[in-house]
C-alpha cells in the first residue's frame, strides 16, 4: 500500500479505518483477490490474499489496484489489437479471467497498451498445457511475451493512470 501512496505522490492514501462508512478488509481467504472497484456504499469490500501465495509485493499491489478500479490490462476494449488470447489453452472455468470489456464498461483513461502492466496476466496464466494463453500480436512486441503478467512493480502507465483516474496530476 505504501507503494501505491509513494507512487502517486500521497494522492491515494491508505488509512486505518476508524468511522469510514466502506473499508477494505484484507484476509487470508482462498485465493488472490478482489472485487473491482468500489462495490457497497456501506461495509467491508474484501480483498483476498492466501498464505503464503499472495503476500508478495507486487500480488498484493495487483489486488489492490482491482480495489482501485482497475481491471486486468487484456480485458480492455481495445485489447484484439494488441494481444492474441488462445482459450484452448485455458483450464475449463478460467475463461472469464480474459473476457473482454466494453467501453461503457472500462475507461482506458486515453493511455496504450501497456504490455508491462502490474494488471497484465503472463503469458501461460491458467494454461492447462503449458502452451501460452495470451501473446503480443503486434510485430515487433514478441520481447514484451517474457514482461507480461511479472508483477514486480507498478509501470509508469500504472501510475499514471491512478493519478488520471483519482484526479492528482
Amino acid at each position: 500500500m505504501a507503494t501505491i501512496t509513494s507512487s502517486t505522490n500521497n494522492c491515494i492514501k491508505f488509512v486505518p479505518r476508524g468511522s469510514n462508512p466502506v473499508w477494505l478488509r484484507i484476509h487470508p481467504g482462498q485465493g488472490c483477490w478482489s472485487y473491482m472497484g468500489r462495490t457497497k456504499s456501506n461495509g467491508a469490500q474484501d480483498v483476498s490474499l492466501q498464505q503464503p501465495g499472495c503476500v508478495h509485493e507486487g500480488v498484493a499491489i495487483h489486488e489492490f489496484l482491482h480495489a482501485l478500479g482497475f481491471a486486468h490490462e487484456q480485458t480492455r476494449p481495445d485489447r484484439d489489437r494488441y494481444v492474441k488470447v488462445y482459450p484452448e489453452n485455458m483450464i475449463s472455468g478460467t475463461e472469464h479471467n480474459f473476457q473482454r470489456f466494453t467501453n461503457s464498461e472500462i475507461n482506458t483513461l486515453g493511455e496504450a497498451y501497456d504490455y508491462g502492466s502490474i494488471m497484465h496476466y503472463q503469458n501461460d496464466a491458467f494454461s492447462k498445457n503449458g502452451k501460452p494463453t495470451i501473446r503480443p500480436s503486434l510485430a515487433g512486441y514478441e520481447n514484451w511475451e517474457s514482461q507480461m503478467g511479472r508483477l514486480y512493480k507498478l509501470s509508469g502507465q500504472d501510475i499514471r493512470k491512478l493519478k488520471k483516474y483519482y484526479n492528482c496530476g
